[in-house]
C-alpha cells in the first residue's frame, strides 16, 4: 500500500458520515493517515477494515488499535453483533466500509485546486498515463496512478497521497462492471478527461460494444455536467460522435480539422515520429525511439493533447518523449520491445483483450522478419469468449509464421496448419530456444496467464 498522510478531525468525520456513527472521538482529535493494512499501520492512523476473499477486516480492529491505530471504520453489521467490544473504542460505523473509504478519499480530494486528469477507456490507459506524467513532471510535481490502482480503492488510496506540494495528477480510472465509472467519476471529481478508445473489455458483466461503450463514456458525462474538460479520440469510431455531443471539449486524430491533428510516420526499426499540428498553429515532429508500432504512437498522441491544453511548452514534450522509455518493473510490459539474443521480443504480457491483441498483432505484422506470436487466454470475456479467442487465432495465424497458445480456453479450440497448444511454459520456453533463427516474439495475454515467465525463461536461457 502506499503511504499517505491525509488527516481529518474528528469534526470532520462526523460531518462525512453524520455524528451519529462517529462513536468516542471528539472534535479535535486528528487521525494522520488512512490505512487497510495493520501489518503497515502508523501511529495515529486510521484504519478502514475491508472484507476481502479470505478475512474480514472487521476482526482486525483491535490488531489495528494494539498496532497504533487511533480510530477505525466499523461495519454496522460487525458493531451492532459485537458493541461490548467496541462501543468504548474510537470508531465510525458505517453501512459499507469501501464506500466509506471512498468518501474519505472524495472530500480529501475536494481540498485541493489543481488539474485532476481522468484517464479511462479500454486499452492503452497506463501507457497514456506515464508518457503524459513523464511530460508533465518535467517542470511540475505530478501525482500519478501506481500500479493498478485504479479501481474503487485504488482510486481513493492514491487521491489520499495528495498533497501541497502536488501541481497536478494523472488518474486511471478502470471498471470490469456496469456502474464503476460513474462512481469513481464523482469520487475523483476531474477537470479534465479522456477515454483512451472503446474496444471488447471485461464482456462478462458489461455484455457487449454497447454495454463498454455505456460504462466508460460515464466519464463524459460527469466532465459534461460540470463543464469539465473531455479530450476526445475522433479516430475512434464509437467516440468520435461525441465531438457533437459535448461542449467543453478538445477533438484530437489524424484527419484534418481537428483541435490536434498528428501524422504518424514509421522508421525501419518502427519507431515513430509523430507530426503535430493545432489549430492555434503549435506545429512540430517528435521522435520517439523508446516505443514501437502504431499503437504505442495513439497513446503518444493523446498524451500530447492533454499536455498541449494544459499549457505545456511545446519544446518540453518533445524532449521529454524523446527520452520516455517505457517501464518493466515486474517482468511484464506494455508493448516493450527487448532484445534476447537474436529474437526481438515485444513484451505485452501485462493484460489482454481481443482488441488490444488485435492490434499488438497488428505490431507483430510490421516485421520483415519470422514472427511467432505465444498467445494466452483473454480472460472476462463471458459468453463471447470461444468465438473471440477463435477470431483471434484466425488473424494471428495469418500474420505469424508460427502461433503458441498457452491456457485452457485455446486448449479447447481446434489449432490451425502454424499454431500448436502448449500445457508448459517451460516447453514454450525450449521450442523458442530451438528454432536459433532471427525472430520477433510477440508475447500476449490476461494477467492471469502471467506469460512474463516465458520471458524470463529465455533470458534464463540466453545466459
Amino acid at each position: 500500500m502506499i503511504e499517505n498522510k491525509a488527516q481529518f478531525s474528528g469534526y470532520e468525520l462526523k460531518l462525512i458520515f453524520n455524528s451519529n456513527n462517529v462513536i468516542n472521538i471528539e472534535d479535535d482529535v486528528i487521525v494522520t493517515g488512512v490505512s487497510i493494512d495493520t501489518r503497515k499501520i502508523n501511529d495515529g492512523n486510521l484504519f478502514v477494515p475491508l472484507k476481502g476473499e479470505n478475512i474480514d477486516g472487521n476482526t482486525l480492529i483491535n490488531d489495528a488499535f494494539e498496532k497504533g491505530a487511533k480510530a477505525s471504520l466499523i461495519t454496522r453489521e460487525y458493531y451492532e453483533n459485537n458493541k461490548s467490544v467496541f462501543e468504548k473504542l474510537p470508531i465510525v460505523i458505517v453501512d459499507d466500509t469501501l464506500k466509506g473509504i471512498g468518501l474519505l478519499a472524495n472530500f480529501h480530494r475536494k481540498r485541493f485546486d489543481l488539474p485532476v486528469v481522468a484517464i479511462g477507456g479500454s486499452n492503452g490507459k497506463t501507457t497514456t498515463k506515464e508518457m503524459l506524467s513523464h511530460i508533465l513532471s518535467v517542470d511540475n510535481k505530478v501525482l500519478k496512478t501506481y500500479k493498478n490502482y485504479n479501481n474503487q480503492l485504488g482510486v481513493p488510496l492514491m487521491l489520499f497521497c495528495l498533497d501541497d506540494s502536488y501541481q497536478v495528477a494523472v488518474l486511471e480510472i478502470g471498471t470490469n462492471e456496469p456502474g464503476e465509472i460513474a462512481y469513481l467519476s464523482e469520487l475523483l471529481e476531474p477537470t479534465h478527461g479522456l477515454i483512451t478508445n472503446i474496444g471488447k473489455e471485461h464482456l462478462e458483466k458489461l455484455i457487449d460494444l454497447v454495454g463498454v461503450e455505456m460504462e466508460e463514456t460515464f466519464l463524459f458525462g460527469h466532465l459534461r455536467k460540470f463543464n469539465k474538460m473531455s479530450f476526445i479520440n475522433y479516430d475512434d469510431k464509437v467516440l468520435s460522435k461525441y465531438a457533437n455531443l459535448l461542449e467543453t471539449k478538445y477533438v484530437f486524430g489524424q484527419q484534418d480539422g481537428m483541435h490536434m491533428t498528428y501524422k504518424i510516420a514509421l522508421d525501419e526499426e518502427l519507431h515513430p515520429t509523430l507530426t503535430i499540428k493545432t489549430y492555434d498553429e503549435k506545429n512540430f515532429d517528435i521522435k520517439i525511439n523508446g516505443i514501437v508500432g502504431n499503437i504505442q504512437a495513439y497513446n503518444a498522441a493523446a498524451a500530447i493533447a492533454i499536455a498541449i491544453e494544459l499549457g505545456e511548452d511545446t519544446e518540453i514534450i518533445k524532449k521529454a518523449l524523446n527520452d520516455y522509455v517505457p517501464e518493466s518493473g515486474n517482468g511484464y510490459g506494455r508493448m516493450l520491445v527487448e532484445k534476447i539474443g537474436n529474437k526481438i521480443i515485444i513484451n505485452d504480457c501485462y493484460n489482454a483483450n481481443p482488441n488490444s491483441v488485435s492490434v499488438a498483432l497488428d505490431t507483430l505484422s510490421l516485421y520483415d522478419n519470422y514472427k511467432i506470436a505465444v498467445l494466452g487466454d483473454m480472460l472476462e470475456l463471458g459468453d463471447n469468449t470461444i468465438e473471440e479467442h477463435k477470431d483471434i487465432l484466425e488473424k494471428a495465424s495469418s500474420i505469424a509464421d508460427e502461433v503458441i497458445l498457452f491456457g485452457s480456453i485455446y486448449e479447447g479450440i481446434d489449432p490451425v496448419n502454424n499454431s500448436r497448444h502448449y500445457k508448459d511454459k517451460y516447453e514454450i520456453v525450449n521450442s523458442l530456444i530451438k528454432n536459433q533463427n532471427p525472430a520477433t516474439i510477440l508475447v500476449k495475454g490476461s494477467r492471469g496467464m502471467k506469460l512474463e515467465e516465458v520471458i524470463a525463461g529465455l533470458k534464463t536461457k540466453q545466459e
